[in-house]
């Protein structure tokens, strides 16, 4: 996180403009060389209702493993090329109503390849990546 962000502060320095764009989408625009990298997951953090890899490639025929929060700070340690990981921040069952945020991250470049957020509320919306994540990640061209 703290390489994507000197990165993204530098690219602010040289663009000045995007401060007023939706940034997201500039970052969004990663999304689709997503798919020639194998997506790490942890199971916790993945909606049950596509929490297998069967399930999920249904939806994203791309690379997806499920792995340990370990084999994800292996694989930023070592600088993976061919890994990005889900970087999930959400409430956790603390709050009524909150946001989960959702980011795609690259081991090697630090680069974010997806941000999406949504509403988490009690017994509505999985505190995680939802299967319209993988749907919009899939199309993304």
């Amino acid at each position: 996180m703290v390489k994507f962000m000197q990165t993204h502060v530098q690219t602010m320095k040289d663009d000045p403009d995007m401060i007023k764009k939706n940034i997201f989408q500039h970052y969004n625009e990663n999304t689709k060389d997503i798919k020639q990298k194998t997506l790490y997951l942890v199971k916790d953090e993945v909606a049950p209702n596509i929490n297998t890899e069967a399930k999920i490639k249904k939806i994203y025929p791309y690379k997806v493993k499920f792995v340990t929060r370990e084999e994800i700070e292996e694989a930023i340690t070592n600088r993976d090329d061919d890994v990005v990981f889900l970087h999930k921040v959400g409430p956790q069952g603390t709050r009524l109503r909150a946001r989960c945020y959702k980011i795609i991250i690259g081991t090697k470049d630090a680069n974010l390849y997806y941000f999406d957020y949504h509403w988490v509320e009690k017994g509505k919306n999985f505190d995680g990546i939802l299967d319209k994540d993988f749907k919009q990640m899939a199309k993304k061209k």
